[in-house]
């Protein structure tokens, strides 16, 4: 899935017991899902942070996750297929596992903090699916990407439950 320019993020619909939105290339050929799986009814969990699982087709193969972050603060942590922390995305900065901001999000581009250097362009298509796109920069690095994938996927990081 990280290896294409392009890549389109549908609307959540549930699939049994669990939420899901499909990720597609630009003509419509899908390259993995997002799971938001149930949380088992208990009294603790409250307790229990959202998580959402990025897996790619044809196999689902686990490509990483998102772990809501705990307290006030609107994060989500990234961890890789190994559960290896790779960085935490804020709504106004993208860290890196060692500590370091990478990008920090706008309207509808993600820019290299130190370079201002676009990284990711995204926004709505009328069908009302996120369309992001990602620069040539960002090859080299599948953990960058995968920072910037969970900063657009967690701009509807969690479905209408209601």
């Amino acid at each position: 899935m990280l290896e294409h320019s392009s890549l389109r993020l549908h609307g959540w619909s549930r699939v049994g017991s669990a939420w899901q939105r499909t990720v597609t290339d630009v003509q419509g050929n899908v390259l993995g899902t997002i799971r938001f799986p149930p949380v088992a009814p208990s009294w603790f969990s409250w307790f229990v942070r959202p998580r959402l699982e990025i897996l790619e087709t044809a196999d689902n193969a686990h490509l990483m996750t998102m772990v809501r972050v705990w307290g006030f603060q609107r994060g989500w942590n990234v961890l890789d297929a190994d559960e290896i922390f790779v960085g935490t995305v804020y709504p106004r900065s993208i860290i890196s596992a060692d500590g370091y901001e990478i990008a920090r999000p706008q309207q509808h581009d993600i820019v290299a903090s130190e370079k201002q250097v676009i990284l990711l362009r995204h926004a709505t298509n009328p069908a009302s699916e996120l369309e992001m796109t990602f620069s040539g920069d960002t090859m080299r690095n599948p953990f960058v990407r995968m920072l910037l994938l969970a900063s657009v996927v967690s701009l509807d990081a969690t479905p209408n439950q209601g």
